[in-house]
This record gives structure tokens, sequence and C-alpha cells, in this order.
């Protein structure tokens, strides 16, 4: 017998603990599955919404938060994050590029913001001094955060996920800041300024996570972390060198959210063909995995979760490459496809592998909802 009509709080839990709550639970505008701003205001006019709102941030993929929309597709969660910090100083080029926080020279190119040219030149320590760190102690961060967290607790019924404290991490601040061939060959031949480099993104990121966490720890359900260690075919590192750099400093910082947040479970993103190292992540206390791309190679959902789904929850899993852009056809049936392989016992939350691109018809991020509705009721009979 299934229960009826839980709060999406409780369904979101039930399906973590890894038991089958009233029906699959959904998310959206996650740190991970936003809608590109193009697309973003074609799905608002689809589903009739009036008004604008202001962009929760600028210069990045996705920078509109609406929960009009979350409203409409009835998701389970609610988000929060930490804003930017009132010290931080963006310089701005006439072409378009950008310092950002961390220091590093992008610019944004389509619907997708990428690196320039390095902006640590040497693999030296007087470089690492020297360079503009993020503002770690500018508590203008979390201005309005617990307000924002305690009322969605107290005066809603949503799971409450904290996202990103920044995007990237290890591997992708060090191709940022150094060039994604020079810190290749660092972390290869220089291991002495490679392992001071990772310290000190460790430091920063336990800080912004700490700051974060002692505001809203008590509300939340789930804290999001990310690293993209994979491409649609295979691992951008070795197994060995994963091991060696990331795996024991992912380990404090998951240690450091699980004392801060005990309540809630560690969701880790890490794009592409990642099977090699799922086991090391859940050495290192992850509990839900994202996206589980399924085109991506060895990435197959059903075969990973009958080796891994007792230790993990899994969230995504939505193709946004083919089935998404295709025929409602195509979204129906991948919608079916990944309730089958996924949902039976619990443990899986249904979303976009990725940010939604333009290239998918509005109609077809609508239909997504309005089939993972239909099918995702347990008992699973498809």
């Amino acid at each position: 017998m299934y229960k009826v009509s839980l709060s999406h709080r409780e369904r979101v839990r039930i399906a973590l603990n890894h038991q089958e709550p009233d029906r699959v639970p959904m998310d959206l505008c996650a740190s991970t599955c936003n809608i590109v701003d193009p697309l973003y205001f074609k799905v608002k006019d689809m589903l009739g919404i009036k008004g604008d709102i202001k962009p929760y941030r600028s210069g990045k993929t996705c920078n509109y938060y609406d929960e009009r929309i979350l409203q409409a597709l009835d998701t389970d969660f609610r988000h929060i994050w930490l804003s930017s910090a009132k010290s931080s100083k963006k310089v701005k080029y006439p072409d378009g590029s950008f310092i950002d926080e961390w220091g590093a020279h992008m610019k944004k190119i389509g619907n997708f913001v990428e690196p320039v040219e390095p902006t640590i030149k040497e693999p030296s320590m007087d470089a690492l001094k020297k360079h503009n760190w993020p503002d770690t102690e500018d508590t203008s961060r979390v201005d309005g955060l617990k307000e924002r967290a305690s009322y969605l607790y107290h005066n809603t019924d949503y799971a409450i996920s904290a996202k990103f404290v920044s995007s990237g991490g290890f591997l992708e601040h060090g191709g940022w800041l150094r060039g994604f061939e020079n810190w290749l060959m660092d972390l290869t031949l220089n291991e002495e300024f490679a392992n001071a480099f990772c310290d000190k993104i460790l430091e920063i990121k336990l800080k912004l996570y700490e700051m974060m966490l002692h505001e809203v720890g008590d509300y939340i359900d789930m804290v999001e972390i990310a690293e993209d260690f994979g491409t649609q075919g295979g691992l951008l590192i070795s197994p060995k060198m994963f091991r060696k750099y990331m795996k024991p400093r992912y380990k404090k910082l998951i240690d450091k959210i699980k004392e801060l947040a005990p309540n809630a479970k560690v969701f880790f993103h890490t794009c592409g063909s990642v099977r090699p190292i799922i086991q090391d992540l859940i050495d290192v206390g992850v509990d839900v995995l994202n996206p589980l791309q399924p085109l991506a190679v060895g990435m197959n959902p059903g075969e990973i979760n009958n080796l891994y789904g007792d230790k993990l929850s899994f969230h995504g899993a939505i193709d946004i490459q083919v089935a998404l852009p295709g025929t409602i056809d195509d979204v129906r049936e991948e919608v079916k496809a990944r309730i089958k392989q996924l949902a039976k016992g619990g443990g899986y939350i249904l979303a976009p592998t990725n940010h939604v691109q333009d290239d998918t018809p509005p109609m077809n991020l609508i239909a997504l909802y309005k089939f993972a509705h239909e099918y995702g009721k347990y008992p699973i009979n498809l």
C-alpha cells in the first residue's frame, strides 16, 4: 500500500533513503539542471507566466531562477545559494570577456562560458600567493540566506537543496587558471605546486561551505558539489591521478559538509563517462550521483543502478542531447526508460542531465514533467 498526498519534502526524503514514496521526485533549476536563458523565456511564455523577474546572477549559462515555473511543473525541490561577495569586483573587457571572482579570464560564447587565457602564468608558490583569490571573509555572501531557508522550511513543504558555493573544483579551477594543458603537466611533473594549488582550492571551498552551512545546515535536505571528470568517451584524467590529488581532498570537504549539515545528503555532479571512479565517490561519502549521463560510454543507467544502487541515489539521467530536443514521443520514451531503470526501490530524483539547451522545444520540457507525473507513480509498472 502506497502513501498518497505526501508533501514534496517527505517524498524526497523517502526516496533518498531508498524507499518508495507515492511518486518519483523531480527537480529543476538546481546547480546542474537549469534552463538556458533563451529557453527560459520560451517556457515562461508557454506556461502563461506574466511579469519578468531579475536574474539572480549574470554572465553565466543560466541566469534566471523562477519558482513560478517550478510550481507550474510541480517539482519537489527549492534551492538556496550564496550571493556574490560585495567585495568582489568583476573586471570586464571591451571584447566581452571578464575576470571572475576566482581570477579566471572567461568569456561567454553562445550559451557557454569558456576560459580565455591562463591568469596564473607560472607554476610557482609565489604566483599562488600573488593571485587574487575569492574573499572568504565577506559575510555579505549570506545576507538573507538563513531567512530564506527558514521560510522555505517552515512555510512550504518543499525539499531544500543548497547549490554549489562555486562551480568547478580542483581539476577545473586548475584548467581555468593555469590552462588545461599546463595544469595536466603540473599534475604530472610538478607535484609540489599541484598539491599547493589543490590545497588552496580546498581551503577556499571549506570556508565557503562553512559560511553557508553555519547559516542553513539545520534546514536543508541536500548539499550540491561538483567537478567534471568525464567526457562523452572517458575520463579526463586517470583514476590513479584522481585518487592521488582529488579523492583525499573531497573526503575532507564532504566530512566537513556532513558535520555542518548532518541530516543532508551530499550530491555530487560529474559529467560524462565516470564509471571507473564511482566507487571512489562512494568512498568519500557521496550520497547522490548526478547526472548519470545515459549516452556517455559505460554509463547505462540500469547497469549503474545494478552495481551501485544499494549505496547511491541518482539524480538526473534524462538525456538532453537527443531525447529532449526530439519529438514528444522521444521525451515520453526517455521518461519511461529512466523510471523503469532507476525508480524501483526508491533512490531516484528525475531531472535533466544538465542545463537544458535552447535546441529543446519548450513544449518538450513541459512534457517531460507531465510524463514524469504520469509514469512515475508507485508501484512502478513499466
